[in-house]
């Protein structure tokens, strides 16, 4: 099926929809954005951040080149900044989310309509098949990323960053461990400010160590929060041996974003926690959003930290991946948006069966979701519909 291009917030991008749901992925680096949840309803809901630069007429493109279309989510791999390896440097976040995406296909079958796009990686070859899928009555995303080639070690993962234009609560499953972002800068370092000490450890996101003496924990589990800085943690959740996901309540809004994934490739959630702390360009102190970022990586520092001995590693997280040349590697993944009743606070619980998600909330109050959550493992969604690879 031809598939027409349009301008969406300075980006070329491909329209996908289906009544209940509307996105557009861009191609320059696939991102997803702007997406409208709801969209058939009086309170439709778009809960991703799109960046303030977007239509902006810049001199030059801002760099890195993942930052020209940021927006939504994304697919990193490599995931992170520093990736050199071997005679290779990948760009921040790899050639998936700043390279040219080629559109293949745009295709209904029964419920589901699923737009295909193919990347050919250059720094380390591969072929990258990406498949974006919206079903008639869900209000959620399934993607779905064949890589072949691309063989050796990596970090990868999902970028999903969310506006915060109201306050979201963050949960996800128990701890296992977190720590706050890698060894690196002081706490002012080229126009940029840290609430967290770097490389420390902590058990309960509502309580992660500061630099301040006054004021030596802080609540990391909401957003927004320390306005005027910038501060990465990572969280290591125990699954149960389960589908991984991870939560933000927008309370006094009426909804929940949710991602769902595969713990064994995206074992660890990055929190980038952005509001207003950032002074260089394209920055300029402006940004408020929160990318809530399912990878397999040492926080977001790249392919060679990742590598090297870390914290997660001593503590047996895997922080890549080996790629099998003889064999592709998928990665599927799922995000979206539920309704959520009055009274409904935060998520302390979720139940996870074939055809949806329910959400338990501390005040008692539940919400469901009409998900194919078999989509994680078998990348086939109810309707029986194979995507496309």
């Amino acid at each position: 099926m031809e598939h027409a291009s349009v301008d969406v917030y300075g980006q070329p991008s491909w329209k996908l929809e289906n009544g209940s749901t509307e996105l557009f992925v861009t191609h320059t680096g696939g991102h997803i954005a702007p997406v409208t949840y709801f969209a058939d309803s009086s309170e439709p809901v778009r809960p991703y951040y799109i960046s303030p630069w977007a239509e902006e007429d810049p001199p030059e493109a801002p760099e890195p080149p993942v930052l020209g279309p940021l927006r939504g989510d994304f697919f990193c791999m490599p995931f992170g900044a520093d990736n050199r390896y071997a005679g290779e440097n990948h760009t921040v976040h790899g050639e998936t989310a700043s390279s040219a995406w080629r559109h293949e296909s745009t295709e209904k079958e029964g419920a589901v309509t699923t737009l295909t796009a193919t990347l050919e990686t250059t720094v380390r070859p591969a072929r990258v098949v990406k498949a974006v899928s919206i079903v008639e009555g869900h209000n959620a995303v399934y993607q779905s990323h064949v890589i072949s080639g691309f063989a050796g070690p990596t970090t990868l993962g999902h970028h999903a960053t969310l506006a915060a234009d109201t306050p979201l609560a963050l949960n996800t499953a128990p701890l296992r461990m977190g720590i706050t972002d890698a060894d690196g800068a002081a706490h002012y370092a080229d126009g940029e400010y840290y609430a967290l000490p770097r490389e420390t450890s902590f058990t309960d996101l509502a309580r992660v160590p500061t630099v301040w003496r006054d004021a030596p924990t802080t609540d990391a589990s909401v957003f927004p929060a320390r306005r005027g800085f910038v501060d990465i943690v990572q969280v290591v959740p125990d699954y149960g041996g389960g589908i991984g996901w991870f939560t933000a309540t927008a309370m006094e809004a009426g909804w929940l974003w949710f991602s769902l994934k595969d713990p064994v490739l995206q074992p660890t959630t990055v929190l980038w926690m952005e509001n207003g702390g950032r002074h260089g360009a394209p920055w300029n102190g402006r940004n408020r959003c929160i990318g809530i970022e399912d990878v397999c990586g040492y926080a977001a520092t790249g392919l060679a930290p990742s590598l090297k001995r870390n914290p997660l590693t001593d503590a047996d997280v895997p922080t890549t991946v080996t790629l099998d040349e003889s064999r592709p590697t998928t990665v599927n993944y799922i995000h979206g948006v539920c309704r959520i009743p009055k009274g409904f606070d935060r998520v302390t619980s979720v139940e996870i069966s074939d055809d949806g998600v329910t959400f338990a909330a501390s005040s008692g109050a539940t919400a469901t979701a009409p998900v194919d959550t078999t989509f994680i493992r078998t990348g086939r969604i109810a309707a029986r519909n194979s995507l496309k690879k």
